[in-house]
């Protein structure tokens, strides 16, 4: 039986996440939020374009400690500042094939040591929640700085966290797609009206695309009834609304796409704020390792999902498998670690996604789910950020300035040590004719715990022990 602890770091957690008090409970803002005029002022967006006259973007990672960024790249700036990028450092651009409800083509591109399609191991994006600023930011500035790190021969530093040369190739040996707007519609028009807009822009009714993908999206049969609408909801006016269908949005369709053509990526994260956590797979309920046959496909266990304290005849946790569990969890305790130690004072946690709430049709966990879905898919390892803290003011995703910066240094050195920690636990073939990563043959090794590909916390190697060891 789950414990009941558990539950509270959930609503704890839940109180500082991607989606605020009333919209857990389904409702409409308060009044007394409409009203709320003080707080802090919110970083400014662009004007123009900063990018125009061949400006080439640079992070803080590879500038000198004091540097600063001054204000929020709008989508024009976001498609320039990559372009920009692909043209000096001849990168491929990569375009997605269906256009958004109000014409948007999503975009990204690709880098790193390999030369084939095969050869790519990691995807990286941000910007599914339109009112998550510095989302998309955090991660162009983070692709510019490896780079330019890598072009002059030097390694990256965020605040407190650095990384050497020899990690910064490390890093691009795992094969790097980065789509910085999967909600290009909804980022827009969050920066024109500022009305702390989650969803896309579907006419028909606003979806929330990290609902929208296709895993235990049938949350009413999934789920135990009664469960909250942080799940999901079948309500168009609800933040969580998933669409009418699985994958009926363009956009996750696009993702979809990319999955699709690169079928070898093992390694996802996708950016969000505010809740300072490194979150990892499964979403619907906790993680078990001793029934293969209890998982989220059965559907013996419709209707159990959710609890938080599992009831007599509802006993229910999620399957995944030992090596897999392992390896995330340890790796979401590397990525947290280098996050706390770029930035004084915003402490970050790794834990699995359902102790923030349960959820369905989430990004992260369908990409974890695709090799159970259909075994002709490789193991994707997916993983969410929840950069930043809380904002004051009616938006509390509007971080001011120098919490920006803060973010691009943090959200910095979380992405470096994802890539580092991928190469460290296995990136498989990275020939052009490899085949997809399967179950069970990636690395069980801690080598190089306590080295700097670890911040030199030895701590993590006994965690990493204490975990394998709880869930067998």
């Amino acid at each position: 039986m789950k414990s009941a602890w558990i539950r509270l770091i959930s609503l704890c957690g839940a109180a500082n996440a991607c989606l605020l008090p009333w919209e857990l409970e389904g409702q409409s803002v308060p009044e007394n939020v409409k009203r709320q005029a003080a707080g802090t002022t919110p970083a400014p967006i662009g004007e123009g374009n900063r990018w125009e006259n061949g400006e080439i973007p640079r992070g803080l990672g590879t500038q000198p400690r004091n540097a600063s960024i001054s204000s929020i790249m709008t989508p024009t700036e976001i498609r320039a500042a990559v372009e920009a990028l692909i043209a000096e450092f001849d990168l491929e651009l990569i375009e997605t094939p269906e256009e958004t409800h109000e014409g948007a083509t999503m975009f990204g591109a690709k880098l790193g040591t390999a030369d084939c399609s095969g050869s790519y191991r990691t995807l990286l994006t941000a910007g599914i929640h339109a009112r998550e600023r510095g989302g998309p930011d955090n991660l162009v500035y983070f692709i510019a700085d490896i780079l330019w790190a890598k072009r002059e021969g030097t390694g990256v530093s965020y605040g407190g966290r650095s990384f050497t040369e020899e990690e910064v190739d490390k890093a691009l040996q795992a094969g790097i797609i980065f789509m910085p707007m999967l909600n290009p519609d909804g980022i827009a028009h969050d920066q024109a009206e500022s009305d702390c807009w989650r969803k896309n822009r579907n006419p028909d009714g606003a979806v929330d695309l990290n609902r929208n993908f296709d895993i235990l999206w049938d949350y009413r049969t999934k789920f135990v009834e009664g469960v909250g609408v942080s799940v999901a909801s079948d309500n168009p006016m609800h933040e969580t609304y998933h669409g009418a269908e699985p994958f009926s949005e363009p956009e996750s369709r696009n993702v979809k796409w990319i999955m699709d053509e690169y079928p070898t990526i093992s390694w996802t994260l996708d950016i969000h704020s505010f809740a300072g956590l490194v979150l990892y797979s499964w979403g619907d309920d906790y993680n078990q390792a001793s029934d293969p046959e209890m998982n989220f496909l059965n559907t013996a266990y419709d209707g159990k999902r959710g609890l938080a304290v599992d009831q007599p005849g509802q006993e229910y946790r999620a399957y995944m498998p030992l090596d897999v569990w392992r390896n995330n969890s340890f790796v979401a305790l590397r990525v947290a670690d280098a996050m706390n130690s770029a930035v004084d004072g915003r402490h970050v946690e790794a834990t699995q996604a359902v102790s923030l709430y349960p959820s369905s049709g989430s990004l992260s966990d369908w990409m974890s789910a695709r090799h159970m879905i259909d075994e002709a898919n490789g193991v994707t390892h997916g993983f969410t950020i929840e950069f930043g803290r809380q904002a004051g003011g009616r938006c509390p995703f509007y971080s001011d300035i120098g919490a920006f910066n803060d973010n691009i240094r943090q959200v910095g050195a979380g992405l470096m040590e994802l890539l580092v920690a991928a190469a460290d636990t296995g990136l498989g073939d990275l020939s052009c004719d490899a085949a997809p990563i399967r179950a069970g043959i990636l690395s069980e090794s801690t080598e190089g715990i306590g080295s700097k590909t670890c911040s030199g916390n030895w701590w993590l190697g006994l965690v990493a022990g204490v975990v394998g060891l709880l869930v067998l």
